[in-house]
């Protein structure tokens, strides 16, 4: 989101009157008057208890809470110890995200104080994902450990599929729309290990309610 290209995002989120925005990688301070003058709702995404406590200071209207079991950029601590210090510093709702795959997952960050779930990797391997059926065929085939943490260029740690060590993991677009082995990085979270098969959504639905 905080990119270049930010502040025309932006525009398009509210002439489109997205309901609500998730933040990261950086504070949206600077776009919550705009976001919240169109009526959107403002969830950043923190790793940590620290930054969380920083974007309590803001004008938001809650936070997603993801362990470093997600896929992606990812912190250093484990949704089970980070969540329950977050719901317990704030009366605002609170999304858990990491590790997310069927109704026992949110029976058990219900249990700690999260009001809802982020999910990502578990949507990949469905038949209406538009990503490469490669990236596909890799969540499928992954088996415990499936996934590896590697830096990217800017230093920042990111969970992603473990395709050896030719894989540099650089690029999500070359992952995504080309799948190459080599630059892609096949962003994937550990629940990736439990995913045996590409199925449609409504069965991931099904499994989660």
């Amino acid at each position: 989101m905080f990119e270049s290209n930010a502040a025309a995002l932006i525009r398009v989120i509210c002439e489109e009157k997205v309901m609500a925005v998730t933040t990261g990688a950086g504070t949206p301070k600077q776009y919550i008057a705009q976001l919240q003058a169109a009526g959107i709702k403002i969830y950043p995404v923190v790793p940590t208890l620290k930054i969380a406590k920083k974007m309590l200071t803001l004008p938001i209207d809650g936070l997603i809470v993801e362990g470093m079991e997600a896929g992606g950029h990812i912190g250093t601590e484990t949704l089970l110890t980070l969540l329950p210090q977050v719901t317990a510093s704030t009366e605002l709702p609170v999304i858990a995200a990491g590790g997310i795959y069927d109704s026992n997952s949110i029976a058990a960050v219900r249990c700690l104080g999260a009001q809802g779930v982020q999910a990502g990797t578990i949507f990949l391997a469905t038949e209406e994902c538009e990503v490469v059926p490669r990236y596909k065929k890799f969540i499928v085939a992954a088996s415990n450990p499936g996934t590896t943490i590697k830096k990217s260029n800017a230093g920042l740690s990111a969970r992603v599929l473990d395709l050896g060590e030719n894989n540099q993991a650089l690029s999500l677009r070359d992952a995504v729309v080309k799948g190459n082995v080599v630059t892609g990085a096949f962003m994937a979270g550990q629940v990736a290990d439990r995913i045996k098969r590409i199925e449609p959504l409504h069965k991931v639905f099904e499994r989660l309610l």
